[in-house]
Formats: structure tokens, sequence, C-alpha cells
């Protein structure tokens, strides 16, 4: 198991972004009523980040921040998670070290603040945001001022869905990792699962053992397959959500406290996963 692909998932993206720069002619299918069709680039673009994925996001996956906004002749500030900034401020290094002007990447950390400004700033034309609904409906109306182009990704729950035909020994590790990795701080996690009932016990039991099999550590050590919630904070959340789970009636199947004091470095936040 590749215990962080990321890396090598945002080198790739960059060759693929890079790829279709040379592809923008400006040519546009004829309209079907006459007149013209002008384009033209932004005059900036904002990308507010959470903490999943920082290298892979703030170089992104996704479709509006850094490499599109640069294959299309755009500038960017990028606004990264208050607790994961070190690798966008390192991709904001790699950009002056390749010779991309200064002032067209620019990655500015801080907290709330910086990302309302960012927000409400006039010379900002497009802002892209993963984040939480709360946040999101604060930029809708900080972005007012000058009608910005918004891309909001919020709040997903997405569900994995296990037929009664599915190969199991693919299904088990596709859905237990897709919760599991990157201990659960991804947008796009899986953090639902829909069984057919012929083999939901069989299912939810062998997902259970997967998790229960999972090496939990520190996430700089090359065997480890989950390592640690962002911060504390994070950990009261999930603990928090198991609680209200237990409370409506789930049964934790598989976990263990959490492993703060048990793994080094100490302080870190561990949950075995359940």
């Amino acid at each position: 198991m590749d215990p962080d692909p990321s890396p090598r998932r945002a080198v790739s993206l960059l060759h693929w972004y890079a790829a279709q720069a040379v592809t923008l002619t400006g040519r546009h299918d004829p309209n079907s009523l006459p007149g013209e069709i002008l384009s033209s680039t932004l005059a900036g673009a904002g990308r507010r980040r959470r903490r999943d994925h920082p290298l892979e996001r703030s170089d992104p996956r996704h479709h509006l921040e850094a490499r599109p906004v640069l294959a299309t002749g755009c500038t960017l500030v990028l606004k990264p998670a208050e607790e994961a900034p070190l690798s966008p401020l390192r991709l904001g290094e790699l950009c002056v070290e390749a010779g991309i002007p200064p002032g067209v990447v620019n990655v500015v950390p801080g907290g709330a603040e910086a990302g309302a400004a960012l927000a409400a700033h006039p010379d900002v034309d497009k802002v892209a945001f993963t984040g939480s609904v709360a946040t999101g409906q604060a930029i809708v109306r900080a972005s007012a001022g000058n009608l910005k182009r918004l891309t909001l990704e919020l709040g997903g729950k997405s569900p994995d869905i296990v037929f009664a035909d599915a190969d199991l020994d693919a299904a088990v590790p596709g859905a237990g990792m897709a919760i599991f990795g990157n201990a659960g701080q991804v947008c796009s996690a899986g953090s639902r699962l829909f069984v057919e009932r012929p083999i939901y016990d069989e299912f939810v039991a062998r997902v259970a053992d997967f998790g229960a099999g999972l090496k939990v550590g520190n996430g700089v050590e090359p065997d480890t397959q989950m390592g640690p919630v962002v911060s504390a904070a994070q950990l009261d959340r999930v603990l928090g959500s198991i609680a209200a789970g237990r409370r409506e009636g789930a049964e934790a199947v598989t976990g263990a406290p959490d492993l703060s004091t048990a793994i080094s470095p100490p302080g870190s936040s561990w949950r075995r996963p359940c």
C-alpha cells in the first residue's frame, strides 16, 4: 500500500496542465446567432484551501487552482489552511526557482482575517474554496462587491455503495481507504457506506478487520498507513461524532481510545480507525 501517492499525483497533474496550456487557441464553435464571442483571462484568482493533501491541492487536483490558473494566463493568491501551510509555502519557493515571475503565484498564510480579505478584495475576480458550509456562505456574501465567480466545495458526505455481487476482496480495502486514507481528512472521503443486505454483516466485519490491521503511527515513517489528524481540536470533533453516534444507537465494531500519549511525537492526535 502506497502511504502517500499525492506527491506523484501532484507532479503528473502539473505535467497534464502544462500540456493543456498549448491547446488554448481561443477558437470557439460558431454561435447559432450572429455576433462575436470574446474571451479574456481573469485579473486574479484566489484559492482558499483546507488541510487535506496540502501539496496536491495547493498545486491542485481540482479545476481552479494553481495549474489551470497559470495555464490560462491568470495570477493566483493561495491562502493555505492555518494548520498546513508548509507545503504551499514550499510550492511558492519552487515557483520562484522555476522562473515564474514575481507576483504571479502568491502564497499568503494566515487565519480567518486573511481569507476574509481575499474573498472581499475588488481585484480578485475568482475564488475557489474547499471547506465548511458556514465559511462558504461567508465567501458568497463577501464576493458580492464585484460579483466574483465562485467554486465552492462544501461539507460533502460521499457514499460508497457495495452490492451483493461485488468483489469483496477489492471492495473492502477500497471502502476502508476511502475513509481511512489521510486519516479521513479528504473532501471526497467515503464517509458513508451503503451495503446491500445479503452481504451486510460479512462486509461490516471485514471492513472492521481491515481498519484494525492498519499501522497507525508517525506520518513520516514509511510503514505508517494512517497518521494523526491535523490537531487536537479535530480529534475532539472526531470523538464527538463517535459519541453522538453511540447516543443515537450506533455500535462501534472496532477501534480504541485515542493514542495521543502512546505514539511519538507526543501531543499528536491519533485514533484507531473505527
